[in-house]
């Protein structure tokens, strides 16, 4: 199973960086597509989608015209797939594909820009691996955006808590020193995974990171 997580920077429909991003993930031919700051204007042939609750973090001037619809995250994928009905939060959604279970996350730091909010990026962090925490289990893939890279210094927090958690649950981080992005992918042991990275430096201020999950 080839899987995709990627942060698109919420495009625009419409767009050519829009248009192209659609080609290069159809180009891709993932199976599983994590994809963050999502737009769920973008339709893949082939492929059904779910999403996270409509994200409250935009930007002025952010084109908000329909079909437009922004999300902090979305799960594509081609086989049968299933919303998790009890996870249901703006940063985060989980559905089951062809029996693996995927839970798909941005830790997020907006919410210091957002004048609505107390909470910071540590909060976000512990609640959501709180939530881990429980779906963690056999046939499991997480992956999404943690805001922190392998071994730098920002957003520590971050990582001491994704490998505590690691720790607690059993679940392999091969990327856990990845230092060209901070995109991250962990799974449950009973699965193997080996990943990749491109970086298609015009669509995206993310690089691509994809690989193949052996169920």
């Amino acid at each position: 199973m080839r899987v995709t997580t990627w942060n698109l920077d919420h495009p625009i429909q419409n767009t050519k960086r829009f248009d192209s991003i659609r080609d290069y993930l159809l180009h891709l031919d993932a199976d599983v597509l994590i994809l963050t700051e999502a737009n769920a204007a973008l339709h893949l042939p082939g492929y059904t989608a779910v999403f996270s609750e409509e994200s409250p973090y935009l930007r002025r001037g952010r084109n908000m015209d329909p079909p437009n619809r922004y999300h902090q995250v979305g799960i594509y994928a081609k086989g049968e797939l299933r919303k998790l009905p009890e996870i249901h939060d703006i940063n985060e959604v989980a559905a089951e594909v062809d029996g693996l279970r995927v839970y798909g996350c941005v830790f997020t730091i907006k919410d210091r820009w957002a004048t609505w909010s107390d909470k910071t990026y540590r909060d976000r962090v512990q609640e959501q691996c709180a939530v881990i925490r429980q779906l963690a289990g056999s046939d499991f893939l997480l992956a999404g955006d943690f805001n922190f890279r392998g071994t730098g210094s920002y957003n520590r927090v971050g990582a001491k808590r994704v490998r505590e958690l690691a720790v607690a649950t059993g679940l392999a981080w091969p990327t856990e020193r990845e230092d060209r992005s901070v995109q991250h992918l962990l799974h449950s042991p009973d699965l193997q995974l080996r990943y990749s990275i491109d970086d298609p430096v015009t669509l995206s201020d993310h690089p691509v990171v994809w690989g193949t999950l052996a169920l």
